[in-house]
């Protein structure tokens, strides 16, 4: 009964600590130079076509595309994880692959955009009794994954006239503590705008989770998080 006792005064101290946010210490265990690595291989390599957002989906590309400038100079890998994780919430490359149609007739177009998002605990962990000091911790971090549909497209107007169910390829995660493995999206879905205009907004909503390791190779709790979501515009080029 005394044992009971103490686990449960253990949960409640830890719950409201982890209420109170993530103290800077809890980043520590974070690849820094690795997140830097796979923000400039993926996205930095070529600036044609990238696009940053912040958590409040504002446009902070040149704002970013300075900042990145400065951090990678001096070589500030924590510097640069601490930016991101305070201004960006997403990062895309945008590519369009064309196929040329005949004249008056639908013509199909490719879009694929390669995204990196932030992604945020939910605050929930399964099994929670048994390892309540996860919500002290920093759980959040980042994945890329792509994201692709095609579309068709009248070669006189250039109105769109169908897009695809959105199809996602590869996915990494970068920036979380090295005890979340295994990210993974856990359910998926998609919404369209009005056809028949020159564009076509496509939002691709995904829920992620991870896996939470201590001491050894087989994973002792999971970890859910909210869901994210992340809009493209289709239009003939």
């Amino acid at each position: 009964m005394k044992r009971l006792s103490a686990l449960v005064v253990a949960v409640v101290i830890c719950l409201s600590l982890g209420m109170q946010g993530f103290a800077y210490d809890d980043m520590m265990a974070v690849d820094f130079e690795g997140f830097a690595s796979e923000v400039k291989d993926t996205f930095l390599q070529n600036e044609d076509g990238l696009v940053v957002l912040s958590h409040e989906d504002v446009d902070i590309t040149d704002m970013f595309l300075e900042k990145a400038s400065q951090y990678y100079h001096v070589q500030d890998w924590e510097g640069f994880y601490g930016f991101c994780v305070e201004n960006v919430g997403t990062l895309k490359r945008i590519e369009d692959i064309v196929q040329d149609g005949f004249r008056g007739m639908d013509a199909t177009q490719l879009h694929k955009e390669t995204i990196f998002k932030y992604c945020r605990w939910n605050g929930t962990v399964a099994p929670s009794e048994y390892y309540p000091g996860v919500s002290m911790k920093n759980n959040n971090g980042y994945i890329t994954v792509s994201v692709a549909c095609s579309f068709t497209y009248n070669t006189d107007t250039g109105k769109v006239t169908s897009v695809s169910k959105p199809y996602k390829t590869g996915l990494t995660q970068s920036g979380f503590r090295t005890e979340l493995y295994e990210v993974q999206i856990i359910n998926e879905s998609y919404s369209h705008g009005k056809l028949g205009e020159t564009s076509c907004n496509v939002t691709y909503y995904f829920t992620p989770s991870a896996w939470f390791y201590i001491g050894g190779d087989s994973p002792q709790a999971l970890l859910s998080y909210y869901s994210e979501s992340s809009t493209m515009t289709v239009r003939a080029k």
